[in-house]
């Protein structure tokens, strides 16, 4: 090679060397830019100038006839064209993106972390580039190349990947700010609406609290002052609001009982139930409340709602001696038709049907005289003045009495009885002693098996079991009775409640709850399992022959004990 050849070749590859370090320069300031890229745009709430921008950094880095830009949509995974910097190739673009879409070249250049060159229907080159994070794909910038693809260098596209990284990157934050605007917006809106709502329902609430027949009293938690009290309230104190709000509650509130006191550390959140304060006047007034705690503008209060029901009280006692009246009435006339049927057969001879008339009479008026007396026996439980008298007792001569009393319901619905002790027959000399009163006893049992014989199928089988488990002082006697019926579900979450019933014409809903206030008084307990598969199944806990005697306890009206202090 003569030197001028030589010369000339290492002229033009200093040419080369030249425009590649342009280029290498001029790609190093744009990557010197991309700081700005996102700081210029990093607060834009709308997308489309920072698509722009791409576009145009994009045709700083090569020479392109048409740049276009295609979002991803995260619901349904589609791309759709947000972008085309030439409106006259637009067309031509999305034809070809349509192509590539279908020959799965756009697929491939997503999963690319450089830019892929394809050939266009035109016999262009195409260029596609994803525009995606680690963990997001954004979209897709789509060129047609000017120059010839061979032409960009190595080091410009490697530079424009970290452009195509930091458009992805100017995207999120845009997209973050998109949200973060509407969100603000959203809750600039809410702000204002709740404002406006808040001093509504603050002029409302008053109105409320002003017109409410109970009484409702505002203490806080923190320095136990009344902070507010509504006009019941004050009517109920027998006081001027200058008296109560302001004051501490400890003496303009007496509480009855300490546990009840929202400041003692035994509180649980609320208290509902029969209490009584004092009055400013010094009187004791009875009253119904809840005390709950509450929280406004991030200080804790106790809310003291309640009613005065010294009227309910008077009429609750006075319904309590009627009936205690009433039952102490009956008994007279009773014992006379008791001793009537002995008077009659000491007058004269009668006859053996007559006997037998007389004697049913006579035995009628006996259960009369036991079911006043039970009603009685009920009354002092669920006051805890039952003078409970426990002994050893055979349980199955009792059970065997109720179910002679209930023989005619029995046959009328041709149902059988099976007796079991400890999982076998029980025989005439079975026993099984417990400790309770046979009067109790019958009666509880005598609830439960009715109630099983009305529930269970026609030609059925009432199964009654009975057993003991534990030993000495522990001992206890479980009773079973089971059916093939089930417990209608509306009332299976209240089943020992008082005056609960459904189904039954002519139910009183008296029969499970007795015998849940029985059991309790007796020191056990009852529990019940019902289902379409099963059946339904009675089970009372009662204490055994050696267990300790219980002490009585008054019980609610809706069968769940009261603690007595």
């Amino acid at each position: 090679m003569r030197p001028e050849q030589i010369i000339a070749f290492q002229e033009t590859q200093l040419e080369l060397l030249r425009r590649e370090r342009a280029a290498a320069l001029e790609a190093l300031d744009l990557a010197a830019s991309l700081g700005s890229f996102s700081a210029s745009l990093s607060r834009q709430t709308e997308v489309m100038p920072i698509l722009r921008e791409i576009c145009l950094r994009s045709r700083r880095m090569i020479d392109l006839v048409t740049t276009a830009i295609y979002l991803a949509d995260d619901e349904t995974g589609d791309f759709r064209l947000a972008l085309c910097d030439n409106p006259e190739r637009e067309q031509a673009v999305e034809s070809t993106v349509t192509e590539l879409i279908r020959d799965r070249s756009f697929a491939y250049a997503l999963q690319t972390n450089g830019p892929c060159f394809f050939l266009s229907p035109e016999k262009g080159h195409i260029l596609l580039h994803a525009i995606s994070t680690s963990k997001r794909i954004r979209g897709m910038l789509v060129g047609e190349l000017r120059q010839d693809r061979d032409d960009i260098l190595d080091t410009t596209r490697k530079l424009f990947s970290v452009v195509m990284l930091s458009a992805a990157h100017a995207l999120e934050s845009q997209e973050v700010n998109r949200l973060f605007h509407e969100d603000n917006r959203r809750l600039e809106k809410k702000v204002q609406m709740r404002t406006q709502a808040l001093t509504e329902a603050n002029d409302q609430l008053r109105i409320v609290l002003n017109s409410l027949q109970a009484g409702v009293l505002l203490i806080n938690a923190r320095t136990g002052l009344v902070e507010d009290a509504n006009p019941a309230a004050l009517a109920i104190l027998r006081a001027e609001r200058g008296d109560v709000v302001g004051r501490p509650c400890m003496g303009t509130i007496c509480f009855e009982q300490d546990e009840y006191c929202p400041f003692n550390s035994t509180f649980t959140q609320s208290v509902n139930g029969e209490r009584s304060l004092t009055a400013h006047d010094g009187t004791v007034v009875p009253i119904l409340e809840s005390v709950k705690d509450i929280y406004l503008h991030g200080s804790k209060y106790y809310l003291k709602s309640f009613i005065d029901i010294s009227e309910q009280k008077a009429l609750q006692q006075l319904r309590e001696d009627v009936e205690n009246i009433t039952r102490h009435d009956l008994k007279t006339p009773l014992n006379g038709i008791i001793n009537l049927p002995d008077v009659v057969m000491g007058l004269g001879p009668v006859n053996e049907q007559q006997r037998e008339m007389l004697q049913f009479i006579k035995d009628s008026g006996y259960k009369m005289l036991k079911l006043v007396n039970m009603s009685l026996h009920l009354y002092c439980m669920e006051r805890g003045t039952y003078d409970y008298q426990p002994q050893p007792t055979d349980i199955l001569p009792v059970i065997r009495t109720v179910l002679r009393d209930l023989r005619g319901t029995l046959e009328a619905r041709k149902l059988r009885a099976d007796i079991t002790v400890q999982g076998l027959p029980a025989g005439e000399n079975t026993n099984l002693i417990l400790q309770g009163e046979e009067t109790l006893l019958h009666s509880l049992l005598g609830n439960l098996i009715a109630n099983a014989a009305e529930a269970s199928p026609k030609d059925g089988t009432i199964h009654i079991d009975a057993h003991r488990q534990g030993a000495g002082s522990k001992e206890t006697v479980l009773i079973s009775v089971h059916n093939a019926g089930t417990v209608p579900k509306e009332v299976r979450n209240n089943f020992f409640g008082k005056f609960v019933t459904a189904g039954k014409k002519g139910g009183t809903g008296l029969g499970t709850y007795s015998a849940h206030l029985i059991a309790r008084t007796m020191g056990g307990d009852i529990t019940f399992t019902s289902s379409e598969t099963q059946g339904t199944t009675v089970t009372i806990t009662l204490p055994g022959g050696q267990a300790a005697l219980p002490r009585s306890q008054p019980v609610s009206k809706d069968g769940a004990e009261i603690t007595v202090p």
